[in-house]
């Protein structure tokens, strides 16, 4: 990413002319369009570092407006880390709204039929997912970490950018999602 190449000539003296930003591609999708359903899912590895007791936090908040949307969650983990977002959606009372599911050989189809895709990672290597969300015309929902959620949202478009760590604005950005769906999501030109 562009992040990535500016923090490598930050901390070291190689010359600029050595480093290129090589973009990720993706091609179009060729899925046919669907009726949404009203939910919101988290697609990849659970742990620490996603933060998904930001995502199920964030969706306490946001359920305390009397929403009907739902949460799944697609991922691999490990019977401590399950029983531990169990217990925690458990706490947070969100039992008859979250779904843990085991990893989608579909993603396409998971995000063709969500509202919005969620990523509260502390960081990234680029964030594909993100890009496969916003080609299946579902917006992120992204904290504003290194790397990628800056160079492939662009905020009110495909999705928004929240600060990270900041768990209230991650529920807000639920809501105005919910109350104002973007139309016409798509990557940006110099990602396609």
């Amino acid at each position: 990413t562009t992040q990535q190449k500016q923090d490598i000539l930050a901390q070291s003296d190689i010359p600029e002319q050595k480093i290129q930003v090589i973009p990720h591609f993706i091609e179009p999708s060729t899925l046919p369009e669907q009726e949404r359903k009203n939910q919101f899912v988290y697609l990849g590895r659970f742990s620490k570092e996603k933060r998904i007791d930001h995502i199920v936090k964030a969706f306490k908040l946001f359920k305390a407006k009397d929403y009907e949307t739902k949460l799944k969650l697609y991922g691999g983990v490990s019977d401590s880390q399950e029983d531990e977002l169990k217990d925690l959606i458990s706490k947070e009372g969100l039992s008859e709204d979250v779904d843990i599911e085991s990893f989608t050989n579909h993603p396409q189809e998971v995000f063709r039929e969500s509202r919005a895709s969620i990523l509260a990672s502390t960081h990234e290597g680029f964030g594909l997912s993100m890009m496969e969300s916003i080609n299946e015309g579902c917006p992120v929902l992204a904290y504003d970490i290194r790397y990628g959620p800056n160079e492939i949202i662009e905020a009110g478009e495909n999705g928004y950018l929240i600060p990270t760590g900041d768990i209230e604005a991650l529920a807000q950005a639920m809501e105005r999602i919910i109350n104002h769906p973007l139309k016409h999501v798509h990557t940006r030109q110099s990602l396609t």
